[in-house]
Order: C-alpha cells, then sequence, then structure tokens
C-alpha cells in the first residue's frame, strides 16, 4: 500500500507542504499549551515542531536558490523577499514587547530587555547559547529559532552560489555531522539547541532534499524510504531508552535534533510519492483546506503562542488570587488560548504583514523561455 513509487517534483505550490507547516506550527502550540492534558512524555515530542519548520524552511529556500542562482541580482533579490516576509512582524512584535516590559515589573522581561541588541540583530539565539535564557518564561525565549533560520538565510546562499553542485549535498552532510559532534562534547540545553552549527541538521536536511530532487532524483528515489524506516526505529528506541522522556535529557539531546530531521525529510519526499497509499493517506489529508488556513498564518502563530499564554497564566493567577475558582477559569482559558491566538495571527497578517508581502513580486526574476520559475 505504501510503496514509495517515483517522486514527482514540479515548480510552484505544492500543497501538502501547506499540511507539514500547519502540523509544525500545531506541535510547537501543543507542546507548550497541552502538557497538563496529555502524558508528559508525548508532549516532549512536540518540540520536534521546531525541526519540522528547520526541514520545510530548508527545502523551500534551497529550490528557490538553486532555480534562480543563474539569473542577474538574485542574492539581492532573495534576501529582500525574505526581508518583506519575516522582518515586519518580527520587530512589529519586538516594540510592543519593550513597551510591555518598561511598564511592567516583570523581572524575567527585564533581563531580556538588557538583552535587546541580540534580538534586534537577529542573534537572541547567540546570546541564549552562552548566557542562558532569561528565566523559563521568557516572552521572547522561542525567538531564538527565528535567529537560526535567518542566519541560515544570509549563509546558505553563500554555499549555492560558491560551491559546485556536486559539492553541496556533501558540504550539508559534514554540516549535520558538525553539529551531531557539539551536541555530544556538550549535551547541555540550551546550547546543543540554540547555537546553530548546533542545530541545523534540519535546515541541511531541506537542502539536501531540494537539491537530490532536481539533480538526483533516482538516488532519492531509493534512499528515502530507508531513511524513513532507520529514523522512526532510531526515535523509538531513544524515547524508549529515555523513559521518561525529557528534551533534558542528554541522550534526547545529542540524537533527537539528529533523527527527528531525517524523520521529517523523508516525510516530505512523502509528500511527492506517486504511490497511491501515500497519495491518499498521506499527501490529500495534508492538502485539506483548514490545514493551509492554519499554514497561512502560522508565522504569526508561532510569535504570538508563547507571550499569549505566558499572558494567560499570569491574568489567572490574578484571577485565582482575587477568589475565582481555578477549575473554571482554567477550562475558560484554555478552550479561548488557540483562538485568541489565531485572531492575533489574522490580525497581524492582514494588518501589518500583508502590505509588505505585496511588494514581493518586485523582486522576482525575469521569466525566460527555458527557466521554471519566474
Amino acid at each position: 500500500m505504501f510503496a514509495a513509487g517515483a517522486l514527482t517534483h514540479r515548480p510552484g505550490h505544492h500543497a501538502p507542504l501547506d499540511g507539514l507547516r500547519a502540523v509544525a506550527v500545531l506541535l510547537v502550540v501543543g507542546y507548550h499549551w497541552l502538557p497538563g492534558l496529555l502524558p508528559q512524555g508525548l508532549m516532549q515530542l512536540g518540540w520536534s515542531g521546531v525541526d519540522l519548520f528547520f526541514v520545510l524552511s530548508g527545502f523551500l529556500i534551497t529550490g528557490q536558490l538553486v532555480d534562480e542562482r543563474n539569473t542577474t541580482g538574485w542574492y539581492g533579490r532573495f534576501l529582500a523577499r525574505r526581508a518583506l516576509r519575516i522582518l515586519p512582524l518580527y520587530y512589529g512584535a519586538l516594540i510592543l514587547f519593550m513597551a510591555y516590559a518598561r511598564m511592567s515589573n516583570d523581572p524575567e522581561a527585564q533581563t531580556t530587555l538588557a538583552g535587546m541588541p541580540w534580538f534586534w540583530t537577529y542573534t537572541p539565539n547567540l546570546w541564549f547559547s552562552f548566557a542562558g535564557m532569561p528565566g523559563d518564561r521568557g516572552l521572547l525565549n522561542h525567538f531564538w529559532s527565528l535567529g537560526v533560520e535567518e542566519q541560515f538565510y544570509l549563509l546558505w546562499p553563500l554555499v549555492i552560489a560558491f560551491v559546485p553542485d556536486r559539492r553541496i549535498p556533501v558540504l550539508a552532510l559534514g554540516g549535520m555531522l558538525v553539529g551531531l559532534v557539539l551536541r555530544h562534547i556538550h549535551p547541555v540545553v540550551p546550547f546543543a539547541y540554540t547555537f546553530p552549527l548546533a542545530h541545523a541538521d534540519g535546515l541541511l536536511w531541506g537542502g539536501v532534499i531540494a537539491w537530490a530532487i532536481r539533480h538526483k532524483r533516482a538516488v532519492l528515489e531509493r534512499w528515502w524510504t530507508p531513511m524513513l524506516k532507520i529514523a522512526a526505529a532510531g526515535l523509538l528506541l531513544l524515547v524508549v531508552g529515555t523513559a521518561p522522556l525529557s528534551i533534558h535529557h542528554p541522550a534526547f539531546i545529542r540524537w533527537a535534533p539528529t533523527l527527528f530531521p531525517a524523520l521529517f525529510a523523508a516525510l516530505l519526499c512523502a509528500t511527492f510519492a506517486t504511490g497511491e497509499g501515500w497519495r491518499r493517506y498521506w499527501q490529500h489529508p495534508l492538502s485539506v483546506p483548514l490545514l493551509a488556513f492554519i499554514a497561512r498564518y502560522s508565522y504569526g502563530i508561532y510569535v504570538f503562542h508563547w507571550p499569549l499564554l505566558l499572558m494567560r497564566d499570569r491574568i489567572q493567577g490574578v484571577l485565582v488570587e482575587a477568589g475565582v475558582r481555578f477549575s473554571s477559569v482554567g477550562t475558560v482559558f484554555t478552550l479561548l488560548y488557540f483562538p485568541s491566538v489565531l485572531l492575533l495571527a489574522l490580525l497581524s497578517y492582514h494588518a501589518l504583514e500583508q502590505p509588505f508581502l505585496r511588494l514581493k513580486h518586485h523582486f522576482r526574476p525575469a521569466c525566460t523561455a527555458d527557466q521554471a520559475t519566474c
């Protein structure tokens, strides 16, 4: 039923990738939102949504770069499109945070405020790597992953530009090996998760898949299903071996950022598989409109979900101190939480982000008769 079959790939929108993006953000939100409702060990796996984001970003970004790199001004156009997509919301969130921090007596907000130069320069992950996070409940703690991605966006195009085509996957696999070594040498949180060289496996796996599906599709067709089985078996052993599961367990720190991206890279390949089982039970469910809707607002959902969760907990605490019964407050706040996050993401997208996104068409390559991407 799930025979691999050939892999098909055409330039342009591919609906199952929207589904994967929605799954990624739902995993992350669930990891932070539902630990009291699901078994603790199971919820630890929601952390992997960040790696799914990384795999998707690596795949999509590398595909754009490979398709456009022979056009004039491609690097500047790429950076301009990325800036229009990510910077308005990112810096808007920083401005809102600074206003809150200056008006509040939140000690973790004050600690974060002291490190704002790292955030303005899109390098909070480097600060976290060596100084630690500003408390477990800092409002901008989750921005570490945005820093890792931004550093990838700046450096990976140079690899695509100057490294010979056949060497790109070799370099990517070498980068994964470096990350594995760093995590074995220093299996400590947050360094192992926030330092870019220690946590680039997902971005690099996505890049390898994007390159291979264009240039070595027969090799990819031969290897993606064994990779899926090996990664799944490795994760099963990891979960069993580290029970009760914790992202702070040394084995999890060392191996999860390798195994999860490998699994997700294989599942990404499955979105292009021609086998009937993969189409019916994987690609079609990922293509449902609800997931496409969530994917459209996934960036805003990610940015807002953590601060809103912390604000929810603080308001809940104030109400409980005022004599409101906790169980009723908790139920109401749990039910309202995700709709509130989604509403904020919708408002942000249409009021702040979309005016900038409309400008992206100014930075598309000119079409030629033999060019697949325009």
